[in-house]
């Protein structure tokens, strides 16, 4: 009875072992379970952090692109009220003493020194520039027409035949030509002939 007692015992101990290694191997495959878990967790936890400072970084290189650009655009904006000023300034004077050929000299002088005040020269590349050979070619324009206007004037004038025609010549293009003062003094020194 002993040795069936015995028998039995390490039956049941060797049952209690095979349980124990099989209990064993589910609690370390839990455990590497756990720790497979727990390094997947910390791995996602690391790539959301890193891609949470890349996204931040790249937030900050965009706020800073932002600012640079704001700062740009606010020095733009002040550039351009001081050349709104500067041009009310010439507008002012412009509107309120524009009569008489001195006048026009001044505002063209006005708007010489407008056009080449750094802030306008350095935003509007080369406009005095162009202005001023248009003011040229304006005024060679303006000087060959009024020589040819004046040369037809003379033609006419020398191909009446008496002075009471030439008198009535001079009064018709006299009267045309109340708006030009040059033209008038022309004709005027013309007359005293």
């Amino acid at each position: 009875m002993r040795a069936l007692f015995t028998e039995r015992l390490s039956q049941q101990i060797e049952e209690q072992r095979t349980q124990l290694a099989e209990r064993s191997d589910q609690l370390a495959a839990l455990e590497q379970r756990r720790v497979n878990e727990l390094d997947t967790l910390e791995q996602q936890r690391q790539e959301q952090v890193t891609a949470r400072n890349q996204h931040i970084n790249e937030l900050r290189t965009e706020r800073s692109a932002l600012q640079t650009e704001v700062a740009r655009l606010e020095e733009f904006e002040r550039l351009i009220e001081t050349i709104s000023g500067q041009y009310a300034t010439f507008l002012g004077w412009d509107e309120t003493d524009s009569s008489g050929p001195d006048a026009v000299l001044e505002s063209k002088f006005r708007l010489e020194t407008f056009l080449t005040e750094a802030e306008v020269a350095g935003l509007l590349l080369g406009l005095a520039d162009r202005v001023r050979e248009f003011d040229s070619q304006f005024e060679a324009a303006g000087r060959e027409a009024g020589i040819l206007d004046a040369a037809d004037i003379l033609d006419q004038f020398a191909a009446l035949p008496n002075a009471n025609q030439r008198a009535a010549f001079l009064t018709t293009e006299i009267e045309r030509a109340a708006a030009d003062a040059i033209l008038l003094e022309f004709l005027n020194i013309l007359g005293d002939l």
